[in-house]
């Protein structure tokens, strides 16, 4: 691994784009809450399965679409959970079964994300959370980064990143504000991202994805009960009793202990789970070697800026 890599693995700056992203977020005026809201109840009853259909569509290939091809980039949810989500796109008309039994994006769901796009584009062209010139330096950088992670990786090797970047739909706005164009390269980050996670854990061991995001919970959170664990990780579907076959799932691979209703990590499952987040590292950051020692610095107190100006 080269010094610029080992720089750019110890500054992790993954985290830092992730929260520079939030700014942008909370720095939305009302006004814009408010067009995203009118532009939600005209469509859904709920904001995230519109802003989720978005994600889907520009994150897959919008012509073939399906639960095997979603849980190719996510594995986490319960696939009742994901077809239930295609079922509501399908009911809103976004979507609409193609001839090949997968689903695609229909004129109306297209519609509706070129909407998305022009009220977010407006209110980040107004925004100002770093100096003009700091920005499109950030952008450029970030922007040598995401090149170099599409000519160093294949398709098979970074499934989610070449499937956002080749298939995926793209803004439908241009030129885009410079804050709108780093929502983008954060997401193209992103896929990758999720492709150097997988690849950490999928190769080296034989594990359920439920069971696996259960130790990186309790990695991060030292321990958790089965309440806990069931509560934070509502949103995959899953039921107290699965969650409970997958905590012995843990158990069987020596990962886990518990103490009256405190489940923690073994020393092997700390290691495992420390492993894989060294390994995913590793490679999402590999690319990052078209920086100089000097160019990452200004990335990392690029994103540090966001967070003094907002």
């Amino acid at each position: 691994m080269s010094s610029v890599v080992d720089t750019a693995v110890t500054l992790n700056l993954w985290p830092h784009i992730l929260t520079a992203h939030s700014h942008i977020g909370q720095a939305l005026p009302p006004s814009t809450r408010q067009a995203m809201m009118t532009l939600v109840d005209a469509h859904v009853a709920e904001p995230w399965h519109l802003f989720h259909f978005i994600y889907v569509v520009e994150n897959f290939d919008s012509t073939s679409l399906s639960t095997a091809n979603y849980q190719k980039r996510d594995p986490f949810d319960r696939p009742s959970e994901v077809d239930a989500f295609w079922q509501a796109c399908l009911t809103t008309g976004f979507l609409q079964a193609n001839s090949h039994g997968m689903m695609q994006i229909t004129d109306k769901g297209e519609t509706v994300r070129q909407q998305r796009w022009q009220i977010l584009n407006d209110a980040l062209a107004e925004q100002v959370l770093l100096p003009g010139a700091e920005l499109a330096q950030l952008n450029e950088l970030l922007t040598r980064v995401v090149d170099e992670t599409a000519v160093t990786t294949t398709k098979a090797s970074a499934w989610a990143f070449h499937t956002r970047r080749q298939q995926g739909l793209k803004s439908p706005l241009s030129p885009l504000a410079p804050l709108a164009q780093f929502i983008e390269l954060r997401m193209d980050l992103g896929a990758f991202r999720d492709d150097a996670h997988l690849a950490s854990w999928r190769g080296p061991h034989v594990v359920s994805p439920h069971a696996w995001e259960i130790l990186g919970e309790i990695w991060q959170n030292e321990t958790a009960t089965l309440d806990e664990l069931v509560a934070k990780l509502a949103r995959r579907g899953f039921s107290a009793g699965e969650t409970a076959v997958a905590l012995e799932e843990l158990f069987s691979l020596g990962w886990l202990r518990q103490a009256q209703k405190n489940y923690h990590l073994t020393e092997d499952g700390r290691a495992v789970r420390q492993t894989a987040e060294q390994t995913t590292n590793d490679i999402f950051y590999a690319p990052w070697s078209v920086l100089s020692p000097a160019e990452l610095e200004v990335v990392r107190t690029g994103l540090g800026a966001f967070q003094t100006m907002s």
